[in-house]
C-alpha cells in the first residue's frame, strides 16, 4: 500500500477549532481526498494516535509522507516530543511536516511562511502546491522527566510569568491579548512592587557549550532555534535561524536601562552591543546550554512548572523538514 500524502492530527483544544476558524466536519471531508484525519483532546490521546499509526500504518510516519499537527506552536511541540519518544523514527527517519497557523501565536507558521488561513494552506497542499522543504533543528530540553521535550523556543523568568497572565486574561483575539500583556509588562517597570515580582532575578549558573558565563543575576533567559518569535519579537543578537545552532539571550540590565533600550533588546530595532557586560547575555551554542532554574519554564507556549530548582540542559535536537510556501 502506498503511503498517504498527508496525515492530520487535530488538537480539539486549539485556538482555530475552538473559535471556529477551522471546522471539524470540513477537516473530516479531506478523507475523501486520501488524507488521514484524527482528532485528539489531550496528550494521552495524542500518544495513542501516534502509537496506533506506528503499529498499523508506519508508512504514515516515514520520510515520504507528510504529517500536520493541527493547532499552534504548542501542539507542534507536543507532537514532535511524542514522536521522538518512540525510537522507531531513528530507523526509518521522520515524516515531512506541514505547519498550519491554527493556534494563538503561530511563530513557526511565520517562520515557514505559510498562509494566515490554515484551510487555504491545506487546500494548496492537497492540490499539489506544496512549496519546498526547509530544514530546522529542534531544541531538546532535559529537565528530569522520563523523556526530553522538543520545541523551538525556551524561556524562563519574565517570559514564563507573563505567559501565565496571558492564559488568564485571554478572551479576545490572541494577538491583541498578547500585545496587551507586553504593554502591561513594560508599564509594571514603573511600579516598584510589581516590578520586583515580575522581574525577580537570580543567578542561574549558566554554561554555554561548557563555558561558564560571567556570574550575574538575571530576570529572564531565552534559548531559541528560531530568531523570530511571537508578536514580531526578535530577542537574540542574530536575526537568522541556523540549523544545529541555538541562540541565547539573558537579561539582567537595570530596569531603567531596559526601558530605554526596549526596542533594541526585544524587537532588534536599535543598538544593543553597548549593554554586553552590563547585564545582557548574547551568545550562541553549537552543543548545549545548561542552567539551574526555579519556578518553571515555557517551551513554545507550553508551561512546565518546577516544584523545586532544577538543572536544565538544552541542546540542538533532530533536524526536521517543513514545507515552506514562500513565494506561493
Amino acid at each position: 500500500m502506498s503511503a498517504p500524502t498527508l496525515t492530520l492530527i487535530a488538537n480539539l483544544n486549539s485556538d482555530s477549532l475552538q473559535r471556529g476558524r477551522l471546522d471539524i466536519e470540513r477537516l473530516r471531508s479531506l478523507r475523501s481526498a486520501g488524507v488521514q484525519v484524527f482528532f485528539t483532546r489531550d496528550l494521552e490521546e495524542l500518544r495513542g494516535t501516534l502509537g496506533e499509526l506506528e503499529r498499523t500504518r508506519p508508512e504514515s510516519l516515514m520520510p515520504q509522507s507528510t504529517l500536520a499537527f493541527v493547532g499552534g506552536d504548542g501542539s507542534l511541540s507536543q507532537g514532535l516530543s511524542t514522536l521522538f519518544a518512540n525510537t522507531a523514527w531513528r530507523e526509518h527517519g521522520l515524516p515531512n511536516l506541514l505547519i498550519l497557523r491554527a493556534g494563538s501565536m503561530n511563530y513557526m507558521g511565520v517562520w515557514a511562511k505559510v498562509s494566515h488561513d490554515p484551510w487555504r494552506t491545506l487546500r494548496r497542499f492537497v492540490a499539489g502546491r506544496r512549496g519546498h522543504l526547509q530544514g530546522l533543528s529542534t531544541l531538546r530540553t532535559h529537565y528530569g522527566a522520563p523523556h526530553p521535550h522538543h520545541g523551538f523556543f525556551w524561556a524562563w523568568g519574565v517570559g514564563y510569568r507573563l505567559l501565565h497572565e496571558y492564559y488568564q486574561i485571554r478572551r479576545g483575539p490572541a494577538q491583541i491579548a498578547g500585545y496587551g500583556i507586553v504593554a502591561a509588562g513594560v508599564a509594571r517597570m514603573l511600579w516598584p512592587s510589581e516590578a520586583s515580582r515580575l522581574f525577580r532575578s537570580r543567578t542561574l549558573d549558566l554554561h554555554v557549550d561548557g563555558e561558564r558565563q560571567e556570574e550575574r543575576e538575571l530576570y529572564s533567559l531565552a534559548v531559541g532555534a528560531v530568531a523570530r518569535i511571537c508578536l514580531g519579537m526578535r530577542p537574540f543578537a542574530s536575526t537568522r535561524s541556523e540549523i544545529l545552532r541555538l541562540q541565547v539571550a539573558g537579561h539582567g540590565v537595570e530596569l531603567k536601562t531596559l526601558m530605554r533600550n526596549f526596542p533594541g533588546l526585544v524587537y532588534h530595532r536599535g543598538p544593543r552591543d553597548h549593554l554586553r557586560g552590563r547585564g545582557l547575555v548574547d551568545a550562541s551554542a553549537d552543543h548545549h546550554v545548561e542552567c539551574e532554574v526555579d519556578e518553571g519554564f515555557t517551551i513554545d507556549g507550553e508551561v512546565f512548572p518546577l516544584p523545586e530548582p532544577r538543572r536544565v540542559r538544552i541542546e540542538p535536537g533532530p533536524v526536521v523538514r517543513f514545507w515552506s510556501q514562500a513565494g506561493r
